[in-house]
């Protein structure tokens, strides 16, 4: 659809942030693809600016990559182009991550250009035409100062919907234009003497809908701020225990209202007895619909606001109170603070989270506020649904609207403090922060822990007496648009108050002053150390008090064992979490202006991101320096003469009992001749049994791996299931409970209560002989295990078995609960047993090797088996076979091969290979990951990861001007001094200068070196000619991955998505399949004539053709199947020799 939105009289500024808000939402709940056009002047705010005020910052990119960008590009380049796609994606700014989930046409910044935006209107025309065909919906802001222009655009006939934004109050009727018009009234106010009843009378007439936006004052400062899609994130599910509830129920009204035009002819509203539509099974109701009369104003918003606590609304209702700072009691988990975007699975080591989900590790590199780069998360996250409201109300009423903008925040009284001091309900000022909360009382014991989740789970193990609240992650970081660090004192950091945390911190320190003790319980590493150390600085805590409690498993028993033994803070694991993020700063905004200069400007370097490109990159050099070698394998297929199964025997040696290897067909034609007709004879046999024993417990980067492989997860998706199992789920019968125990470990160490736990229950579940009848202990393969002070990764009840969880919980929880049951189980089980047999036959001069084995018990994989990324080999058993027996020669064949190169690196690979190094640490596996491909310097193809042409321009100035930021050893030992400082036997500050010394010497050498030099970024050539200008076409990496473009941009615009014909043709109109990717690099298959054909699928097309209707086949699990309706043609995909 294409939506105009739109002020009135020249007097309403609030339609940039109203088209801000209906498209945001309505790409967050809705999912709809969304496209916001600006046809206004440049002297007013704008959409984009609204949103996300540095989205050039956030991504990583810098938004004029081109000459120019949005709507005069589009409108420049529309003439001699067919809009499409890459077109909108070259063009557009992106809001959010996700491919045209959120995207911005910026604004033109010429002012003479804008006026005559009325000129171009055949134009305007065909790039909303475009859009809409990209874009589900399409926002159009057009400016209100410009009478010709709002008419013009109203009255196409693309345009579904016209939304016009009143202000309350100001009553005068102005020119409307259009068809389907909707009204807004937006900074809704319920005690408003301009009610809805004379708003819609002076403006609507009775078929026109009219919808009130209720006024939020922590929307508008959002939008103010640039901020408000942080805001929108945050709300996108508020329940009615949220103080945005109201605010949020309007929104979704009114996209219902802009919905319906989906709808060739809108449904009649079924009207109860007052003629408002009844509420419907989601909860939605809407005021002001065509067939509703309107009701006196005040029973009109409390008929559609009833229950809400909203400050604005009746206040004879007393709303309903939380419990806490962040309630333990509710799941309505939001931050006070709007703008602290802070998610629920944040945790110590993935402590901020920013827009879209994007995760920035203190342990990922820094870089200057113009382009300081994040690391995004895979999947994107929601708000828990709020829980039921608690007992407990307040009493507050409110002082007239008029006087609330300049009144002082204040705190309310419970009913039992005001009849305690013979207080009356006094009428309170309305607070720019409207939070209701119940206070820690006095004498109570004040509990800190990072996440709402994680306070829930451990409000409800200690009860009454405390009270448990959540930080939301780090408070205090280094400041982004400085560096932070007094180099010159002692490399000092300046931590600051992160911004939007200002107002929860308030919010703690008055807890922490009511409270008789506080507790630090964050989590049990480096991050968590340093966040209980700010934590104490900022709320005036004793740091040598011993306030500091740690829970390896958040259960009944690991919760109380926690606070029964509370400790001081730890300087020494704290200091080691200053030095890295003090490294990581330093290198961070000191390299990455230098890669602006030389490179590309935007791009960053860090200490361990570049070591995982060199890494990846190395790989590669070795795979296209790699030149195979030929060699042959020759098989004989034998049977015992009188009775027994056939069984293959290799070539393996000469008679003497040297090695022999087959290099080439002539040798392998002289072999084969010389055995013509030679007897087999077995000529030794050997018989044993082999033992195979579990694999230890998942420590991080093992269960990152196994993840990977068994399930398909990226290393952050993984810990974003992790985090959720650690801090708490309710599983019936269980109530809220933490299911694994702490899952950032480098240790193999079990304790020995969870040991015998697992052991008896894998004696009543398969018997005694299952058990392992002896302790097992492992060694660490990593090359430093700095986090052996916790357990491995464990369930924190062995028997909740995963079929008794997964009847409460599921997804990606489920699944990973289930790997790390198994895997823990299995290895407290028994071992494989195996008989294996191997033997050699002699045939003249030369001697074939036969070997198979038979599982007698098997053990642990009786319960699990490890997902490897290599073949695993299936049991064979070879028949009685003796010394001197003689054998039948069934066939004798020779086969060639090639040595085959190393493999690509996957997550999985990486993460070893990583942790072989003794790069990174358990909390950094998977932001290190997720920021070199968010970067661009390295992308996914499949499962394999491969640098970009930026990754290996980056790479190479890395490797000639700064070695040793990129060698492995050197970043190790880095590691190694930080576990040295973390032992307390080193200094902090002596080892970070000694880093920086030499790094700063380097950082001058490589200034000089390439003076006046710039690398360039090369593109990757193609056959394709440039339809438009006959130069080559070329592909280039952009925003959403590769594309075609020509060669001679910018002079040339001519671009077009990567499209590979499969060879297959459409099932429904005949047009050839392409195989395209998604958003998130899935492959699929599309028509070449879309989006006249919609027909696409994520099965592959074959060459081979339907034998009743001649169409193309399609491939999926084994079958080959015609896609044809009616058709119904489906065969078994058979099976190649090697294969089977």
């Amino acid at each position: 659809m294409i939506i105009t939105v739109q002020g009135m009289n020249h007097k309403n500024n609030k339609a940039v942030q109203t088209v801000s808000t209906l498209a945001g939402m309505d790409s967050l709940i809705n999912g709809n693809k969304t496209l916001i056009v600006q046809l206004i002047n440049p002297d007013i705010d704008t959409a984009d600016n609204t949103l996300n005020k540095n989205t050039d910052i956030a991504y990583g990119i810098a938004k004029n990559r081109f000459a120019e960008t949005g709507i005069d590009s589009l409108l420049r380049i529309c003439a001699g182009t067919v809009l499409g796609t890459a077109e909108f994606e070259q063009f557009c700014t992106p809001m959010r991550r996700t491919k045209f989930a959120l995207d911005v046409a910026e604004i033109s910044k010429n002012v003479e250009f804008t006026k005559a935006l009325a000129n171009r209107i055949e134009d305007i025309k065909e790039i909303l035409t475009a859009a809409a065909e990209v874009y589900q919906n399409v926002y159009v802001l057009v400016d209100s100062k410009d009478d010709d222009l709002l008419k013009i655009v109203n009255e196409m006939d693309i345009v579904n919907r016209s939304v016009y934004c009143l202000r309350q109050g100001h009553m005068t009727k102005g020119d409307v234009y259009g068809k389907n018009i909707l009204y807004v009234v937006t900074d809704f106010h319920g005690d408003s003497e301009f009610s809805m009843k004379s708003m819609k009378n002076a403006y609507v007439s009775k078929r026109e809908p009219i919808y009130p936006l209720t006024f939020n004052i922590r929307a508008t400062d959002a939008a103010m701020k640039g901020r408000l899609l942080y805001f929108l994130l945050r709300n996108t599910e508020a329940g009615k225990t949220d103080v945005n509830y109201a605010w949020y129920k309007d929104v979704r009204n009114i996209l219902s209202g802009i919905e319906k035009m989906r709808e060739a002819k809108e449904p009649r509203v079924k009207k109860d007895l007052d003629g408002y539509k009844k509420e419907d099974e989601t909860g939605d109701f809407s005021m002001f619909t065509e067939n509703a009369p309107l009701l006196p104003h005040k029973d009109a918003v409390a008929k559609a606001h009833e229950d809400l606590p909203h400050e604005e609304l009746n206040t004879e209702k007393k709303p309903k109170k939380h419990s806490g700072l962040f309630s333990i009691f509710s799941k309505s988990h939001k931050p006070q603070n709007q703008d602290a975007l802070q998610d629920e699975t944040s945790d110590a080591d993935e402590s901020a989270i920013g827009l879209d989900g994007i995760v920035i590790s203190s342990e990922i590199e820094d870089a200057p506020a113009e382009a300081e780069a994040v690391a995004t998360v895979e999947a994107e996250e929601k708000p828990t649904k709020p829980a039921k409201k608690t007992a407990a109300k307040k009493t507050a009423a409110k002082k007239p609207a008029a006087k609330k903008a300049t009144t002082k925040k204040t705190t309310t009284k419970t009913k039992a403090a005001k009849a305690e001091d013979g207080e009356s309900a006094a009428k309170k000022p309305a607070a720019k922060r409207t939070t209701k909360k119940t206070e820690a009382k006095p004498g109570t014991k004040l509990v800190i822990v990072e996440s709402p989740a994680k306070a829930k789970t451990i409000g409800k193990y200690l009860g009454r007496g405390y009270t448990v609240t959540a930080s939301m992650g780090h408070i205090r970081d280094l400041p982004a648009s400085t560096l932070g660090i007094d180099v010159e004192h002692g490399y000092t950091p300046k931590y600051i108050t992160i911004k939007g945390k200002t107002a929860l911190v308030k919010d703690l320190k008055a807890e922490a002053k009511k409270a008789q003790t506080v507790y630090l319980a964050t989590d049990p590493d480096r991050e968590g150390e340093a966040i209980s150390w700010h934590l104490a600085n900022v709320l005036g805590l004793d740091p040598t008090a011993p306030n500091r409690v740690t829970f390896d498993e958040i259960t009944k028993k690991g919760v109380q064992e926690g606070m029964a033994h509370p400790r001081t803070i730890d300087m020494d694991l704290f200091n080691a979490q200053q030095a890295r993020r003090a490294l990581d700063r330093l290198v961070g905004y000191k390299l990455s202006p230098f890669l602006w200069h030389k490179v590309r400007r935007g791009l960053s370097a860090g200490r361990v991101q570049s070591v995982a490109v060199r890494i990846i990159r190395d790989r590669e050099i070795e795979i296209e320096n790699f030149k195979p070698e030929e060699y042959w394998n020759i098989d004989a297929n034998l049977k015992p003469r009188q009775s027994g199964c056939a069984f293959n025997a290799r070539l393996t040696a000469q008679a003497d009992g040297t090695k022999l290897v087959v290099k080439n067909k002539k040798q392998a034609d002289a072999i084969l001749a010389a055995l013509d007709g030679k007897p087999y004879t077995v000529t030794r046999v050997d018989k044993g049994q082999r033992r195979r024993q579990p694999q230890p417990p998942f420590i991080t980067s093992t269960l990152q791996q196994d993840a990977s492989r068994a399930l398909g997860f990226s290393a952050t998706r993984t810990m974003r299931a992790a985090q959720r199992l650690y801090e708490g789920m309710e599983v019936h019968g269980y109530g809220q409970i933490g299911l694994i125990t702490y899952m950032r470990t480098d240790s193999l160490r079990i304790a020995d209560e969870a040991a015998a736990a697992a052991k008896t229950f894998i004696g009543k579940t398969w018997g005694e002989n299952y058990v392992c009848n002896k302790k097992r202990v492992w060694k660490s393969r990593s090359a430093t295990a700095a986090q052996d002070a916790h357990e491995a990764i464990r369930p924190s009840m062995p028997e909740l078995t995963p079929d008794q969880v997964e009847g409460s919980i599921s997804g990606d929880e489920a699944k990973l609960y289930r790997l790390i049951w198994s895997r823990f189980m299995a290895s407290q089980m028994a071992d494989c047993l195996m008989d294996t047999v191997s033997a050699n036959i002699t045939a003249g001069d030369y001697i074939f090797r036969a070997s198979g084995f038979h599982v007698t018990f098997d053990g642990f994989t009786a319960l699990y088996e490890e997902a490897t990324d290599d073949k695993q080999k299936k049991e064979t058993a070879l028949p009685p076979l003796e010394v001197s027996q003689d054998l039948k020669l069934n066939k004798l064949s020779a086969e060639q091969k090639f040595t085959q190169p190393p493999p690509y690196y996957t997550e999985a690979t990486l993460i070893h290979a990583l942790e072989e190094n003794g790069i990174g640490r358990p909390s950094t596996y998977a932001p290190i990951i997720t920021t070199i491909v968010d970067r661009g310097y390295v992308e996914k193809e499949q499962k394999k990861l491969k640098t970009t042409p930026l990754g290996r321009a980056v790479n190479q100035v890395m490797l000639e001007q700064f070695p040793d930021i990129v060698d492995p050893t050197f970043s190790a030992d880095m590691e190694k001094k930080l576990d040295v400082v973390e032992a307390g036997k080193a200094d902090w500050v002596k080892t970070v200068d000694d880093f920086y010394q030499g790094f700063e010497k380097s950082l001058e050498a490589a200034e000089k070196n390439m003076e006046g030099k710039k690398i360039k970024v090369e593109d990757i050539p193609t056959d394709e000619i440039c339809e438009k200008c006959g130069r080559p076409m070329v592909i280039k990496s952009g925003r959403y991955g590769k594309f075609v473009a020509c060669s001679g941009f910018p002079e040339c615009r001519n671009a077009h998505p990567i499209v590979k014909d499969t060879g297959g043709l459409c099932p429904l109109c005949g047009g050839h399949m392409l195989l395209r990717k998604s958003a998130k690099g899935r492959v699929y298959y599309g028509c070449s004539n879309y989006p006249t054909c919609n027909f696409m699928t994520w099965d592959e097309p074959v060459p081979e053709t339907c034998p009743h209707c001649g169409k193309t086949l399609f491939k999926r699990r084994g079958q080959l199947y015609c896609a044809k309706e009616g058709c119904g043609f489906v065969k078994n995909i058979e099976k190649t020799n090697a294969e089977k």
